[in-house]
């Protein structure tokens, strides 16, 4: 045995996890298409337990707590994008001018 403890390693291998998604959310939340297959590869990712998915909401975007249900977390997870493309849209709508 090397002396390493599982749930140390474990841990390590969550937060590389947690990481790398954080990392590829913040790259493509601007790009619907790049966005959808990273959301989904989240969503059905097994490894994922609710507590990582409020860790990655908080990280990527609004402070979530970890007793936060999978629903919550997800849908903290989206609101970058969700308010990019709102913004995009209604730009793209009056032209670049201001609605005022």
């Amino acid at each position: 045995m090397l002396g390493l403890s599982i749930e140390g390693d474990s841990k390590s291998m969550t937060d590389d996890l947690i990481d790398d998604y954080v990392s590829r959310l913040e790259s493509s939340y601007k790009d619907a298409k790049l966005f959808a297959v990273v959301y989904n590869e989240l969503v059905n990712d097994k490894r994922l337990k609710s507590k990582d998915l409020a860790e990655i909401a908080t990280q990527f975007s609004v402070r979530t707590p970890k007793s936060s249900p999978r629903r919550v977390s997800l849908r903290n997870i989206r609101f970058p994008h969700e308010t990019y493309m709102t913004s995009q849209a209604k730009s793209r709508f009056f032209g670049g001018r201001s609605a005022s």
